[in-house]
């Protein structure tokens, strides 16, 4: 239970779905029938970026302070506050929290190094160099993948090294997103293309068109893959690139994450007073409930437990209860 004297308790107004499927080019995603339930809300600081799950608690990039900070998922309590430079990009492991550092300058690229936290200690273990600037960071058991612009760098947890680099090839464009089906690492790509790569050779295993604009790869499986693009939430077969189905949210979608059974997007709708988190069928797209947020400028979200973390850029930090 979140207190009262941690957290601000406000009253949400939830969108509970009221009939079939949404078309794609529905106008108002929202759907009708309110349903009242209550977030949390926590001033963390003066500007967040990503939130990520991590031995059971939050972690999050408090990027005006530069610092890495936990918090109790409990009690909405901070932690722990570590030093960090500049960004981060943030993955959980077994036991501890990979942060991939921008080390100072601009643009979107993180120099690093990455940075390994024992969440036991709430210290930082290990600082490991780059070969590349890297976009995001991914765990998959006894190995990191960092993504960039242009190459995938898989880190052995054992040595603490990049012990794997792979050129992402210069037809493709620049790459958007990145997932791993299995162990195999996939990247959406500027021209609009999946790419898939063999894990121990870098060798491109497949190069999928999806006749999308830029779309950002989010989640994968064998039979369906998540995309976004622009406002759009977007699943396609990942073996032809056919669009299994699209649903329209708003003028822009960031992070979406699998959670209990449904696909929860958080973005932002031209009309509302707010951003906003939406509740998707996997399956067909429907839009079964939206929440409404007081805040703009979310910048990430992250399933910690049963309950859904989003950041704003303002320093806010909003926790909903998973249904």
């Amino acid at each position: 239970m979140i207190p009262a004297m941690v957290l601000k308790v406000a009253v949400l107004v939830v969108a509970v779905a009221a009939a079939a499927a949404v078309s794609k080019g529905e106008s108002d995603p929202r759907p009708a029938r309110p349903l009242v339930t209550t977030l949390a809300t926590l001033e963390l600081g003066d500007g967040l970026g990503t939130v990520s799950a991590g031995a059971g608690d939050a972690w999050v990039d408090d990027r005006w302070s530069e610092r890495l900070v936990r918090l109790d998922r409990g009690t909405g309590k901070v932690v722990a506050r570590i030093p960090v430079r500049g960004r981060l990009a943030l993955a959980g492991g077994a036991g501890e929290v990979w942060a991939l550092q921008s080390g100072g300058g601009y643009g979107r690229g993180l120099r690093g190094p990455l940075l390994r936290v024992d969440a036991a200690t709430n210290r930082v273990k290990a600082r490991i160099p780059l070969p590349a600037l890297g976009f995001g960071v991914a765990t998959a058991g006894e190995s990191v993948w960092v993504w960039g612009p242009d190459r995938l760098m898989r880190v052995d947890t054992h040595s603490e090294q990049v012990v794997q680099a792979i050129a992402v090839p210069d037809a493709y464009g620049e790459t958007t997103g990145f997932a791993l089906l299995g162990p195999e690492p996939v990247v959406s790509t500027a021209d609009g293309h999946l790419v898939r790569f063999d894990p121990l050779t870098g060798a491109v295993l497949a190069a999928v068109p999806l006749r999308l604009p830029s779309p950002a790869l989010q989640e994968i499986g064998a039979d369906r893959a998540i995309v976004t693009v622009g406002g759009s939430v977007v699943a396609v077969s990942p073996a032809t690139g056919r669009v299994l189905w699209g649903r329209r949210l708003g003028y822009r979608v960031g992070t979406v994450v699998e959670a209990r059974g449904a696909l929860w997007a958080q973005g932002a709708y031209i009309r509302d007073p707010g951003d906003r988190v939406w509740r998707l069928d996997p399956r067909s797209g429907a839009v079964h409930g939206s929440a409404l947020l007081p805040a703009f400028g979310t910048m990430a979200m992250a399933a910690v437990g049963g309950t859904l973390w989003v950041t704003a850029g303002s320093g806010r930090v909003m926790v909903l209860p998973l249904p």
